[in-house]
């Protein structure tokens, strides 16, 4: 079985985190290797897309999600094709921000558990990183200001200042003052945050 653990920490307060990643259809699909996400009854349905040595291979994967409290959980269902869990546990962090410790299961078959163990690293980070941007996308497309604020990362949705790393560019940040993405993904925290406030 592959598994794997990561701490992010995501520049809002714990209620718009849970709102976001409480639906699956909304925080999975940004990633490269979600090929489909549906809705099934109360269940969904999520097709992953894993390529390596040039073979093309699709998981089909049932799920529930369960909210307890602050944790959030993605579990296949007993009759899914492929075992898989992600689970989100959620704190409060300083600064109204939210430190999510990410916990990840999947059997996908005897070959992808012995040779893609990094991969498999390499897919829930993409996974949950693509949605915490796509999500915080989601939310700035939805507030139209006239006026935006000179981009910072320290004021962004999606930066790490623990780490100090972006989401969007998936990569370090040398200096928040002056963001490497020229503002193309800024998502302004106070204007966005302020807005649905």
């Amino acid at each position: 079985m592959l598994k794997y653990t990561t701490v992010k920490k995501v520049n809002a307060p714990l209620v718009y985190c849970i709102r976001c990643i409480r639906d699956p259809q909304q925080f999975l699909s940004h990633s490269k290797y979600t090929y489909t996400v549906k809705k099934v009854d109360s269940e969904y349905e999520v097709v992953f897309r894993w390529v390596k040595w040039g073979m093309e291979r699709f998981y089909k994967v049932r799920i529930t999600v369960d909210i307890e409290d602050d944790r959030i959980v993605y579990r296949s269902t007993s009759d899914s094709p492929h075992y898989f869990k992600l689970e989100l546990d959620m704190e409060e962090a300083e600064e109204d921000a939210t430190r999510i410790k990410v916990r990840s299961e999947m059997k996908a078959g005897i070959m992808a558990d012995l040779l893609g163990r990094k991969d498999y690293a390499d897919f829930i980070e993409e996974l949950v990183e693509k949605g915490i941007a796509g999500v915080a996308r989601k939310m700035a497309e939805a507030i139209e200001e006239a006026t935006t604020p000179t981009p910072a990362c320290t004021d962004c949705l999606i930066y790490d200042s623990e780490r100090g790393y972006c989401y969007a560019i998936r990569g370090g940040v040398d200096d928040p003052a002056r963001p490497p993405c020229q503002g193309k993904f800024y998502l302004s925290r106070k204007l966005i945050l302020g807005a649905e406030g």
